[in-house]
């Protein structure tokens, strides 16, 4: 009787690992959701060019690589993306310019300046960079050419400054010149403002690709510190963004230091003897944006009055979806999270022969958004079984076991 009173724990439990264990609630895989997008076509174009907007990038894995081409029976399109990374090779010579004269012309001034010729080398370039001592002054100058000092022809102007925001001393000559002589011509000159001398610029760049881009103008809160406005855009609407470039909208007189997650610069909008001085775009690294908290904007005021701003307008690099469509098909875009690598295709291959002939571009629209339950889940519930009856019997055994050492023992 005592051995049967014993037994009753370890039976109870046999009976209790013989029940089935349900699969781990915290096991099972999240359900797959895919996200679609209609392509809208209209021509009979064979390939097809989509430029993605900043949804796409938001909804989509890391690098895009659970990005699908379907058409509406769910059949996969082979595609590739024509990129907005550029590869750019820069060629840059410099010529530096010696002083001859300046002359005093009716209330301008008139500077002229010389270069020496290099042996077996033109002297060319298309910007002028300005060397100047002075400061606090705003001037539109004008560049003129000669080959002789006698007959001069404008080929340039723009407005050369430096106040404490910031400076701007190159003028943009346009198309590269080869000639010998420079002159600036600087109106109005009651403040003396002095050039002392020049360097002309040859600059080119060559790109392989051209570049996509896109702007958006996201919503945010505003924020005020005892000395600094935060503009607050969540980082949601930015994640997976190329930013490029930010800027300001604005109409206030400022000039202010402005900070954000990648970089940081002063902007100012200023009027400075007749001129307005502006620069209210940030330019930004075009690094993908990952950050997990808002995205802050932050202008400095210092003990200044806050500035008012209309609107923050963010660039972006993009890419373009190319692929070949078949005729009276619909075709989507889809998101698919079960989907962790990117596809690779022959299309890829004669992508530079398909980019110079003709693409249709096309727009996109959200279709629809979608859940299901991932295909192993079925394969995980047999698993789960299978360990439960393997457990279930190792612990037989072992009651099994245990009995007969009991019984030995009582016979003994």
């Amino acid at each position: 009787m005592k051995i049967r009173t014993a037994l009753k724990p370890l039976l109870l439990g046999a009976a209790l690992l013989l029940c089935p264990l349900p699969a781990a609630a915290a096991d099972a895989p999240p359900p797959v959701e895919t996200w679609r997008y209609k392509v809208d076509i209209r021509s009979t174009h064979d390939y097809k060019s989509v430029q993605l907007g900043a949804d796409m990038y938001t909804n989509a894995a890391p690098d895009l690589v659970n990005l699908r081409v379907q058409d509406s029976q769910g059949n996969q399109a082979p595609y590739f993306l024509y990129n907005a990374e550029t590869e750019t090779k820069t060629r840059a010579l410099s010529f530096e310019g010696h002083r001859l004269e300046r002359l005093e012309r009716d209330g301008d001034t008139l500077i002229d300046f010389g270069f020496d010729r290099p042996e077996n080398t033109d002297v060319y370039g298309n910007v002028l960079r300005l060397y100047t001592g002075d400061n606090g002054f705003a001037k539109q100058m004008t560049v003129l050419v000669s080959s002789d000092r006698l007959s001069w022809t404008e080929i340039g102007r723009g407005l050369i400054y430096r106040v404490d925001a910031g400076e701007k001393l190159e003028i943009d000559l346009g198309e590269p010149r080869k000639d010998e002589y420079y002159r600036l011509r600087i109106p109005a000159n009651a403040e003396g403002v002095d050039v002392s001398s020049i360097e002309l610029l040859y600059s080119a760049e060559t790109s392989r690709r051209q570049s996509f881009e896109a702007v958006l103008s996201p919503r945010y809160t505003v924020e005020e510190g005892e000395r600094e406005s935060r503009l607050l855009v969540p980082a949601q609407a930015l994640r997976g963004l190329r930013l490029t470039r930010l800027t300001l909208r604005t109409n206030s007189s400022f000039s202010r230091f402005v900070k954000t997650p990648l970089v940081g610069d002063v902007l100012y909008n200023l009027s400075f003897q007749d001129c307005q001085l502006t620069k209210t775009r940030l330019e930004l690294p075009g690094r993908v944006y990952t950050g997990e908290g808002d995205f802050v904007i932050e202008i400095q005021n210092e003990d200044d009055l806050p500035i008012q701003v209309d609107g923050v307008e963010l660039t972006y690099a993009c890419d373009r979806v190319v692929f070949k469509a078949e005729p009276d098909k619909d075709y989507y875009l889809v998101l698919d999270s079960a989907a962790d690598t990117a596809p690779v295709y022959d299309i890829a291959s004669y992508a530079g022969h398909i980019l110079n002939g003709e693409l249709e571009p096309c727009a996109y629209s959200f279709a629809d958004r979608r859940a299901r339950e991932p295909e192993q889940q079925e394969s995980g519930a047999a698993d789960a079984w299978i360990f439960n009856i393997a457990l279930a019997a190792a612990s037989l055994a072992l009651i099994a076991l245990i009995l007969r050492a009991t019984l030995r023992k009582k016979d003994s």
